[in-house]
């Protein structure tokens, strides 16, 4: 859990022992489907210098989003999946699923900081300066199994037709993100990637249905919750005892 100490309370600590280096290993929850076989053990590597610089160029040079922006550290610091060689098959990348696009940055932060993650924050009671100790495998729970994972989602449509949805991917991500589109047109595009329905225009069909089923569609995707979630984490202040709460996404937890 998550831990806040003042600063005085850490100069009477002793100094912690190194913790040990960590797994680099990475159980994915789905996996990736090649032919009859399941890939679902990933290595990953820490984060250096190198990948920094590429991901303040893409940030300055580029209009990437921020599916784009994970997917990319990702082709970079993903060792392998299965027996594939990412830098020889970079793309397989794109056909994670959300919650193991998740899991591997997640682990990704693991390997370049541990388990402990921890950031200086002003308590917004007190104005004074803690120390936010995050732990990253308590703080951020994998949820979901394998079994429910690797099958389509299904829903009951008003006229009694049941519609199976497939889990979004990491590409589905990225381009529903960068299409610059409003909420209800990203719904569209979510609805005609994920359905499994054989018509000639997916997108046009999905404008085709009422509201209520589109929305039945959307809440069964997103209620769908499979692999880490960005959160709030919350921590009583080590001078005041008055609560902090900071929410992170995968970028903040990665760069502070």
């Amino acid at each position: 859990m998550s831990e806040v100490k003042s600063l005085e309370s850490l100069a009477a600590t002793p100094a912690p022992t190194m913790p040990q280096p960590p797994d680099t290993v990475v159980t994915l929850i789905r996996g990736i489907s090649l032919g009859d076989t399941w890939l679902d053990t990933a290595v990953v590597r820490e984060m250096t210098g190198a990948d920094e610089e590429f991901l303040a160029n893409m940030e300055t040079k580029t209009n990437a989003n921020y599916a784009d922006y994970v997917l990319a550290l990702l082709k970079r610091t993903t060792v392998s999946i299965g027996s594939l060689n990412i830098k020889e098959n970079p793309d397989i990348l794109n056909e994670l699923i959300i919650g193991d696009r998740d899991l591997l940055f997640l682990n990704v932060i693991k390997a370049t900081y541990g388990n402990d993650r921890e950031f200086k924050v002003i308590c917004p009671h007190c104005q004074k300066s803690n120390d936010l100790l995050v732990d990253l495998s308590a703080d951020f729970p994998i949820e979901g199994d394998t079994e429910s994972a690797r099958k389509p989602l299904s829903v009951t449509l008003r006229n009694g037709v049941e519609l199976l949805i497939n889990h979004p991917t990491a590409i589905d991500s990225a381009h529903i993100g960068k299409s610059n589109k409003n909420t209800a047109q990203q719904n569209t595009m979510m609805i005609a990637k994920c359905a499994v329905i054989n018509v000639p225009n997916k997108e046009e069909w999905a404008r085709t249905l009422n509201v209520a089923d589109r929305s039945t569609i959307i809440n069964t995707i997103f209620d769908a919750k499979i692999g880490p979630s960005p959160r709030e984490v919350n921590a009583p202040c080590g001078h005041c005892g008055e609560t902090i709460t900071l929410m992170f996404d995968w970028v903040s937890l990665l760069f502070g």
